[in-house]
């Protein structure tokens, strides 16, 4: 491992967690009429499926049987030197990485600050998932949290997780349409995107 790999292990065919409580329940010896499952639907926040890579997004070689490595997100340098050749005067480039996955594939190496944004929307859980954006990245911005209320997440265990996952570096909760936090997010840039002060 060359470190900030993202390995990717191949479990089979998905199996249904109802077919798995059947057959704990057979195996212990009882029958499913003797102990009943329970459907209690989603929870608030709560998926019902989830990838953490696309089949683009991992590389066909195994590095050991069933294991492969995600790919890393790939930067058009071409078109930064291009963009800095026709605009000299340009002091900042942002350079947007999207996708609906947890940013496995983020790789801090390839830019000198990374903020990575996650939307409340998005699920309570996204957070405790510790994808590699949530860990590495210079900024953590939580944003919309005026929709938590709607999506039954619940904003103090967000910011819990994330202040976990991030060990001491910095987050802002967000609400950018109100600019509820955009004069930390603001504060933050100046000072580290822009060194102000030095």
């Amino acid at each position: 491992a060359k470190g900030g790999e993202v390995y990717v292990l191949d479990m089979g065919e998905p199996v249904k967690i109802v077919d798995l409580a059947k057959n704990l329940i057979l195996m212990s010896g009882y029958t499913v009429e003797e102990i009943g499952i329970e459907f209690t639907g989603m929870r608030p926040g709560e998926k019902l499926y989830e990838e953490l890579l696309k089949d683009t997004e991992v590389h066909d070689v195994q590095v050991y049987p069933k294991i492969y490595i995600g790919k890393s997100a790939e930067v058009n340098f071409g078109a930064i030197d291009e963009l800095l050749q026709r605009h000299d005067h340009l002091d900042v480039i942002f350079i947007e990485s999207g996708g609906d996955n947890l940013s496995a594939t983020f790789s801090p190496e390839l830019v000198d600050l990374s903020i990575y944004v996650i939307d409340v929307a998005q699920g309570e859980k996204i957070p405790r998932k510790n994808g590699q954006g949530m860990i590495k990245s210079d900024l953590l911005i939580i944003n919309k949290i005026d929709l938590a209320p709607y999506v039954g997440a619940r904003l103090e265990v967000m910011e819990q997780d994330a202040l976990r996952a991030r060990d001491g570096r910095p987050l802002f909760m967000t609400n950018l349409r109100d600019d509820v936090g955009l004069a930390e997010v603001v504060g933050w840039l100046h000072e580290h995107a822009f060194l102000a002060g030095l």
